[in-house]
C-alpha cells in the first residue's frame, strides 16, 4: 500500500493520468437497484425529507464542507439546481432511498471529473442509518455503475481526518488508501484539516 503524507500544494493533481484519445462515454444519472436500495434522481418533492433526514442536522454534516441548512427553502433551491443539472449527461447525482419507501435517506454523487478516465465521488447519509452497511452498499453500486456504463476506469474519494467512519465505508467499497494530504480539506467551520485519499481502478 502506498500511503504517503503530502502538503496540499503537492496533492495528486491527475498529472500522471493519460487523457483518453477517444471521447469520454457519459450516460448521466440513471436508476440503480441493489438488494436494499433504489438510487434515483433527486426530485423537487424530496426537499422536506432531505432537510429533515440530514441537511438540517449539524451533527450529520459536522465533517462535511457545507453547513446545516437553516430552512427547507434552501434545500428546495439546491435540489432545483440539481434537477436542472440532470440535463447534462456528465452529471451523476443519486438520491439514496430504501426499497419500498421512496423516501430520501442520503445522497451520493460524482463531485469532480478529473479527466476522461478518473472521477471523484462523495456521499452523505442520515445518521439514523449509520453503521448498517447502507452507505457501503450504495458506494459499491455507484462504483460498479461508473465502471460498467461510462469510460471512467479510476474512482477516487476522500474524507477529512476527523471522519474515519467514511474511511471504513471506502475500504469496504473496495478502495485503498493512497495519500494523506496535509491541510487538504476544509471543514464547514473553515478549519483546514488533513484529508485521506482513496481510489479504486477498474480491473
Amino acid at each position: 500500500m502506498n500511503f504517503e503524507k503530502l502538503s496540499a500544494s503537492a496533492m495528486y493533481s491527475g498529472s500522471s493520468k493519460v487523457l483518453s484519445s477517444t471521447p469520454a462515454l457519459h450516460v448521466g444519472t440513471q436508476t440503480i437497484e441493489t438488494d436494499r436500495l433504489i438510487l434515483r434522481r433527486f426530485k423537487i418533492g424530496d426537499a422536506p425529507y432531505v432537510f429533515k433526514n440530514w441537511a438540517s442536522d449539524p451533527d450529520n454534516v459536522a465533517t462535511l464542507t457545507w453547513n446545516a441548512h437553516p430552512s427547507v427553502s434552501l434545500t428546495e433551491s439546491l435540489i432545483a439546481s440539481w434537477v436542472n443539472d440532470y440535463s447534462d449527461n456528465t452529471d451523476y447525482r443519486w438520491c439514496i432511498t430504501l426499497k419500498g419507501t421512496d423516501i430520501p435517506v442520503g445522497g451520493i454523487d460524482v463531485t469532480n471529473i478529473i479527466d476522461d478516465s478518473t472521477c471523484e465521488i462523495g456521499f452523505v447519509l442520515s445518521k439514523s442509518l449509520w453503521n448498517k452497511g447502507i452507505m457501503t452498499e450504495a458506494a459499491r453500486a455507484v462504483i460498479d455503475y461508473l465502471f460498467t456504463k461510462t469510460s471512467f476506469t479510476t474512482v477516487t474519494a476522500y474524507h477529512n481526518i476527523d471522519n474515519p467512519a467514511s474511511g471504513k465505508v471506502l475500504l469496504k467499497s473496495g478502495m485503498h488508501k493512497t495519500v494523506v494530504v496535509l491541510k487538504g480539506a476544509k471543514k464547514n467551520t473553515g478549519e483546514l484539516v488533513d484529508k485521506v485519499v482513496y481510489e479504486i481502478s477498474k480491473s
